[in-house]
């Protein structure tokens, strides 16, 4: 049976002792991707919190361009997804870019309102690259059994278990996955948003455990983050 996120609901503040343990048992020569990375606001604690001081293979990957090439040691424009096309389309959020997904906001995101009473707004409709992450991964030199990814982060709001689908062969030496996701099915942020209870049992159809939930009190919806670990 699935893991329950009560079960292993972390609500302290700062990383916890499970969430620490995997950021310091990475191991010189290991791959981090970061996928949805915008400004770089997550692959940037994880330098202070010892990565800096580590030889590792960092990839960087967001539909848009933040000119941040510097924080990793690869950066890429795409969209991640389960094949690789070059006409995805991708909504924009006009007023709140965290918002941009490759999924349409939903009538309950576009409901909510920002800090100062202004509702979030539909933007233009854009298109972009999509690739799979093993397409990433192969085009710059790796090869499924013999690369190790210690960490695959993603915020792909809505769509996360699917670029994690997209690491095909690569997922049998993933060691962590961390991703965000929405909790209530019945105030979705995208329609056909992925829902947590499916996203949990298949990852753990895919060899991972939920290690740890967090909840996300702030979000505009009922919004929070799932860290899974592959199974010894």
């Amino acid at each position: 049976m699935p893991t329950k996120m009560k079960d292993v609901e972390y609500t302290g503040t700062g990383n916890s002792p499970l969430r620490q343990a995997a950021i310091d048992s990475i191991l010189n020569g290991d791959i981090v991707i970061d996928v949805g990375c915008r400004m770089g606001g997550w692959i940037r604690p994880r330098y202070d919190q010892g990565w800096s001081g580590k030889e590792l293979y960092t990839v960087g990957i967001d539909p848009i361009w933040h000119n941040i090439s510097d924080l990793f040691s690869l950066y890429l424009n795409y969209a991640i997804g389960p094949e690789d096309r070059d006409d995805m389309v991708y909504h924009i959020v006009a007023n709140e870019p965290g918002c941009n997904s490759l999924l349409p906001p939903s009538e309950e995101l576009l409901a909510t309102q920002l800090v100062g009473g202004q509702l979030r707004s539909a933007g233009p409709v854009e298109k972009v690259q999509q690739r799979r992450l093993d397409t990433v991964l192969k085009e710059a030199g790796f090869t499924p059994g013999e690369s190790t990814v210690h960490y695959l982060k993603t915020d792909c709001q809505g769509a996360d278990f699917s670029a994690v689908q997209s690491m095909g062969e690569f997922l049998k030496d993933t060691r962590y996955v961390e991703m965000e996701i929405g909790l209530d099915p019945e105030n979705p942020f995208y329609v056909g948003a992925e829902r947590a209870e499916d996203v949990i049992a298949g990852m753990e159809s895919l060899g991972f455990k939920l290690i740890e939930f967090v909840n996300f009190p702030v979000s505009p919806l009922p919004e929070g983050e799932l860290f899974f670990k592959r199974n010894s």
